[in-house]
């Protein structure tokens, strides 16, 4: 896990995607939560989004993200707190807080999970990290591969990386 770890960060400095090959049970949903949170506590404007070809799989990695954040939270004396006032819904939180004009504001961190059970269905905003949770079980995982060039790359110039 450790070695993994600086593998993520390699790849993530060096602008390269990350592909693991590894048994079942070992911890890599709670290693790729990690990967997402850490960032949205300490990184300005970091999207991580989460993707898999069922509902089942997004939300397991998506509770541990929430699980994680709330723990952070409520045990960190304020320190690593992120208030998530616009956007704290089960699929996707920023962390922002709203004034009583409605005006936004705040560090702009955020997690989002999408369900692709088709390929297509993974778009939206531009992200730093693009995770592809289970991705050996998914049927469609090379045109899901292809799709999600398009969330990591603006005009051909990579801005994040995806993970499978």
């Amino acid at each position: 896990q450790y070695k993994y770890f600086h593998y993520m960060e390699m790849c993530e400095f060096l602008k390269k995607d990350v592909v693991a090959l590894k048994s079942r049970a070992v911890g890599f949903s709670e290693i790729g939560a990690c990967l997402g949170v850490r960032p949205f506590i300490t990184t300005r404007k970091f999207r991580t989004v989460y993707t898999a070809v069922s509902d089942g799989y997004v939300d397991d990695v998506l509770s541990k993200c929430w699980y994680q954040l709330n723990w952070l939270n409520n045990n960190t004396n304020g320190g690593m707190k992120r208030v998530r006032q616009k956007i704290d819904n089960l699929k996707q939180k920023r962390a922002s807080k709203v004034d009583k004009e409605g005006n936004e504001s705040g560090r702009f961190a955020e997690i989002e999970g999408i369900v692709a059970d088709q390929p297509r269905k993974i778009r939206g905003d531009r992200c730093d990290r693009l995770m592809f949770e289970e991705f050996g079980s998914n049927p469609v995982s090379r045109t899901s591969w292809t799709q999600g060039e398009a969330l990591v790359r603006v005009g051909g110039v990579r801005r994040g990386i995806m993970c499978g």
